[in-house]
């Protein structure tokens, strides 16, 4: 787990980035497509654009998985988490919606 300054960091990069390829968008400062060598220059400028955006696309991965820090769920007095209760109460409306509450199943 990355801590908050870590996502900082990596958030302000993708910023940097995001203006790095503002910059290399500008097709009026590419190469010319008057010669071969200009021609070839410009594929590498575009494929340069485009890692750049897959940076910023994994970036941007990166800081919204990153789960937000809550303490652990506390157990009650049986031992039973908030979420093994909700879990509970779930089942429960699912076997009363398939009209089976109560019955044992066939298997």
């Amino acid at each position: 787990m990355l801590t908050l300054e870590q996502l900082a960091k990596l958030e302000a990069k993708g910023r940097e980035l995001a203006d790095l390829v503002l910059l290399e968008l500008d097709t009026a400062k590419w190469p010319s497509m008057a010669s071969k060598e200009g021609r070839g220059d410009r594929v590498w400028v575009k494929k340069n654009v485009s890692a750049s955006l897959m940076l910023i696309d994994q970036i941007q991965r990166v800081v919204r998985a990153q789960p937000l820090e809550a303490p652990p769920p506390a157990a009650d007095a049986e031992g039973e988490t908030a979420e093994d209760t909700l879990i509970k109460q779930a089942e429960a409306r699912a076997e009363a919606m398939s009209g089976r509450a109560g019955r044992a199943t066939p298997h």
